[in-house]
């Protein structure tokens, strides 16, 4: 793509060179008009009724119609409410009867019983490490949804650009189909005069069944692509798209890189996995000294004697805990993620990096050729009305203009290529619009 937007910019850098050198060649004639029957461009308008889309539009249908980005947001909306309360959740407290027996049936016996409450502590360090852990996961479950929101935003975006493109693909290979359908009527005429040979007239026929193959094709992948437009954004019927302009300004590699750290959730992601991975290692090293099991308060009552209370409590002796294997391995595990906890960061980067080289180029040639297409068409309509007036043949005149409409068909790939590239920047930095890539 690098090479072919240098070609583009060297091609219409020397347009003007050559168009000033064939002026010169037909003389200083006075720009005329077209000549008398010449056709007029096609109109723009294919006679679409159906409905109209902005991108906005598009994009917020798409994202309200996806039944699994809601599972996303919903899965991800229980685990924040999980980590909300991660540090409440303990065990509960146990009811403890006790000393109950067929004494009771024995009107002499002693009647006793005991009736308390257990509560079974948790070990040091469990509940940060809950904490970690809940925390994680809702990490995780915003990253499934936020990558897959962008995925469903990039697909219906390609959509609606795909649609903006093809009409004016369209238009520009009904504009061709009509010069070819001009210089077909000409030589068709010439030849029945005997001034031009047949073979030219049957080439001519056949490169404007070319162009109307093309206007064809273009006219049924448009009609598809509006089939395509309307089953993302959730609608029965064919959906069309409103203009739209690009971003006139340059975007800059390191505020993309700024925002699209502040974006991306992956950030957070391999903070949580750390923060994580050392919980665990803490725990693992509390775990190596006593740790109360529980606590327990109890009343014991008895009909011949006086009643009393209780309470008492369980430590666990951590005898089997010293082996440090645990210990080790959570220990390698924190190490391996401070080494590399970036690199999810680092991949992200690395594709924001080449996107951002794809779109730089394609941006030059377009932008290159958006500042001298105009002028360049200038020059061919002026160029094709002083061939007129010097009595230039009309083959000739029409061959002219067919190089304008190969200037035209230029600009439409130049522009595509860019819509692409920055459709594929705005998905690598996380953005929803061309807008986000200039800060806006």
């Amino acid at each position: 793509m690098i090479w072919r937007g240098a070609a583009v910019i060297l091609v219409v850098l020397l347009l003007p060179s050559l168009t000033a050198v064939a002026l010169e060649s037909f003389g200083d004639g006075a720009k005329g008009a077209p000549a008398p029957g010449a056709d007029s461009d096609p109109a723009s308008d294919d006679g679409f009724s159906g409905l109209v889309m902005s991108e906005g539009e598009v994009v917020q249908a798409a994202v309200d119609s996806s039944p699994e980005l809601q599972r996303l947001r919903q899965r991800a909306s229980a685990r924040k409410v999980g980590a909300d309360f991660a540090k409440y959740d303990v065990r509960n407290p146990e009811l403890r009867i006790q000393d109950l027996s067929t004494e009771y049936f024995d009107s002499d016996a002693n009647h006793r019983f005991q009736i308390g409450l257990r509560w079974h502590l948790p070990r040091f360090g469990e509940v940060g490490e809950n904490v970690a852990l809940a925390r994680w996961e809702y990490q995780d479950a915003c990253v499934d949804e936020f990558e897959y929101r962008i995925e469903v935003i990039g697909q219906a975006r390609q959509a609606f650009f795909d649609v903006l493109l093809l009409k004016d693909e369209v238009v520009a290979a009904q504009r061709r189909e009509a010069l070819e359908a001009r210089r077909v009527d000409v030589l068709s005429r010439l030849a029945d005069l005997g001034t031009v040979p047949f073979v030219r007239s049957m080439k001519a026929q056949t490169s404007l069944l070319k162009a109307r193959r093309d206007v064809a094709s273009l006219q049924k992948a448009l009609g598809a692509a509006r089939q395509a437009l309307a089953a993302i954004v959730g609608n029965d019927s064919p959906v069309d798209a409103a203009g739209f302009e690009l971003p006139e300004g340059e975007p800059q590699l390191d505020a993309i890189m700024k925002r699209a750290e502040s974006v991306r959730p992956e950030l957070a992601l391999e903070a949580r996995r750390t923060e994580l991975a050392r919980a665990s290692r803490r725990a693992e090293v509390l775990d190596m000294i006593p740790t109360f099991r529980f606590v327990q308060a109890a009343y014991h009552y008895e009909s011949r004697d006086r009643d009393w209370g209780e309470l008492s409590f369980g430590i666990e002796i951590p005898v089997f805990n010293w082996g440090r294997h645990k210990l080790r391995r959570a220990e390698m595990a924190l190490a391996s993620r401070e080494d590399n906890g970036s690199a999810g960061i680092d991949q992200v980067r690395k594709r924001i990096g080449q996107d951002f080289a794809q779109a730089s180029a394609a941006r030059a040639a377009w932008v290159t050729l958006k500042d001298h297409v105009a002028k360049a068409r200038e020059d061919v309509e002026r160029m094709a009305a002083v061939a007129r007036s010097k009595g230039i043949s009309e083959e000739e005149v029409i061959d002219l203009e067919l190089s304008g409409a190969e200037l035209e068909w230029m600009m439409v790939d130049a522009r595509r290529e860019y819509v692409e590239a920055l459709l594929d920047l705005c998905e690598a930095a996380g953005f929803d619009t061309f807008g986000e890539l200039l800060g806006e």
